[in-house]
């Protein structure tokens, strides 16, 4: 079919009712005189001669007519090598007639895409298009943190879990140096500020806080804690107001009182001039 014809045909397959009558004449074995003027009233004319040569490029032309009315937005018919073939799906016309996909490819949309997929997260899927054979090669999950421990999961893929530090101490800090990639445990400071507090550490519960003692074991202070100062031993006051008696502290008992000797003069308020007797102020009589 030359150029004139082709063109010719095109037109007439630009509207539903050319491409209907065309088509119907086709069939019946004449085109409608579409080609009279390039034939000369040959053997595509109206009413002319059925030779055998005029057949053979009917039926041609039919079967070209037929394989593009069936276009849609979907499809890309085109008649390639005597076939008609949808250059959006066949894989031996992918695109453009000839165009072969290769045994790892689907044709889609007109191009050759990859169906290699082996449903594994872990690996890098794609067709050798030399070959036509799928090639999986395995990812790589190396994050350059020696802190973390890089695995790879079939469904998840790239998996990077913290390095663990823990040494099971509740007195140390416990880290990941991203430098070196070793553990380090730094000792914990429990020092609260507060001088009246005992600061320890324990493996298991951590920082613990307990009243400091400030029990000096001597009966004659009083032993308290004061904040910002400390443990302060205040001395008692021993006193017992009484004239005839003599008042000490012992260290290990705390006050005692002993009487003075009888007879000892003595003064109170009750009695201003008095004398003691049995560690009693006794008015003179």
């Amino acid at each position: 079919m030359n150029q004139q014809r082709f063109d010719d045909l095109t037109r007439k397959l630009a509207t539903t009712h050319s491409r209907r009558a065309l088509v119907k004449g086709l069939i019946a074995g004449a085109t409608g005189g579409i080609f009279a003027a390039s034939t000369g009233g040959g053997a595509l004319a109206s009413g002319g001669s059925r030779n055998q040569a005029g057949m053979s490029e009917r039926s041609a032309i039919l079967q070209w007519v037929l394989c593009h009315l069936g276009q849609t937005a979907a499809t890309k018919w085109t008649y390639c090598a005597g076939q008609c073939v949808n250059e959006y799906t066949d894989n031996h016309n992918c695109g453009a007639c000839g165009h072969e996909c290769a045994a790892c490819e689907q044709c889609v949309g007109g191009q050759c895409v990859s169906t290699c997929n082996d449903n594994n997260a872990c690996t890098t899927d794609i067709c050798n298009p030399t070959t036509g054979q799928c090639e999986y090669t395995p990812i790589v999950c190396d994050d350059g943190n020696p802190c973390t421990i890089d695995t790879c999961d079939p469904v998840l893929g790239c998996v990077h879990t913290p390095v663990s530090c823990d040494d099971n101490n509740a007195c140390t800090t416990d880290i990941c140096n991203p430098t070196t990639g070793q553990c380090e445990h730094t000792p914990i400071i429990c020092d609260d500020g507060n001088v009246c507090t005992v600061d320890t550490c324990d493996p298991v519960l951590g920082c613990v806080h307990r009243q400091r003692i400030c029990d000096d074991n001597n009966a004659c202070t009083v032993d308290m804690c004061v904040p910002n100062l400390g443990c302060v031993f205040i001395p008692i006051d021993c006193d017992d107001g009484n004239p005839c008696t003599i008042d000490s502290c012992q260290p290990e008992s705390g006050c005692s009182y002993e009487n003075v000797t009888d007879g000892t003069g003595c003064s109170t308020g009750e009695v201003p001039n008095g004398l003691c007797f049995s560690g009693v102020c006794t008015a003179q009589g």
